[in-house]
């Protein structure tokens, strides 16, 4: 996009009375980059946001606030069969 048409959409916002934010939409890329800032603001989403913490759990158990009892076996690693599909190469 050049300056000309940065410009020509400028003037159809101030003509028309719409505001930039209008036509925005979230950008997963933009909000990890600026996670950190927006960690406050989400906090009371975490519920349906957040997932369990390997670091906070350790902790919690270590200090007796979770019984180990409770994660056995979270976060054991378990194989996995993958199948992969590809064409065959013509010639």
């Amino acid at each position: 996009m050049d300056c000309g048409d940065a410009w020509r959409i400028r003037r159809i916002f101030i003509r028309r009375k719409f505001k930039y934010k209008d036509i925005l939409s979230l950008d997963l890329r933009k909000i990890r980059i600026h996670l950190a800032d927006l960690e406050e603001v989400l906090q009371p989403f975490i519920g349906k946001l957040g997932k369990p913490d390997r670091i906070k759990i350790r902790k919690a158990v270590e200090k007796g606030e979770i019984p180990m009892d409770s994660f056995a076996g979270t976060f054991k690693k378990s194989p996995r069969d993958i199948v992969a599909i590809m064409r065959r190469p013509q010639g």
